[in-house]
């Protein structure tokens, strides 16, 4: 992905209590990419894997957080867990899998249904299409 891209994130933590209901507080954040994003391997067949990107959380899309300030990670997962234990530190850890809670989409249009593990499998096909040719 190319410098200036977005990728999405969402961090689902704590409780809010409505109509005597409790329901899960859900937050979808933006990701600048700051720097070229890269996929790398090991091998010719095996799975890529994301290489450090700095990048800059710009906003929260929902504004579903009383206050808001952009923060600036060195990777992806240093995005997530900044932006974690910047605004749902009291609810625990922050860690996560890239490739299953970042979202590829648009700053017009938000997050798609896409994960970032289809690059990840794209380049793996790919590939495993270059090693029979």
């Amino acid at each position: 992905m190319k410098r200036g891209e977005v990728l999405f994130f969402q961090i689902s933590a704590g409780t809010v209590h409505t109509n005597g209901r409790k329901k899960r507080i859900v937050s979808w954040f933006e990701v600048k990419l700051l720097e070229d994003l890269y996929l790398t391997r090991k091998t010719r067949t095996g799975a890529g894997t994301v290489a450090d990107c700095k990048c800059v959380v710009r906003r929260e899309l929902g504004q579903r957080l009383t206050f808001f300030e952009p923060v600036y990670a060195y990777s992806l997962n240093d995005a997530y867990s900044k932006t974690y234990v910047l605004y749902f530190n009291i609810f625990g850890k922050g860690t996560t899998n890239v490739y299953t809670h970042f979202y590829l989409g648009s700053q017009e249009a938000g997050p798609s249904e896409e994960l970032l593990e289809k690059l990840r499998k794209f380049k793996k096909q790919e590939a495993a299409r270059a090693d029979s040719a």
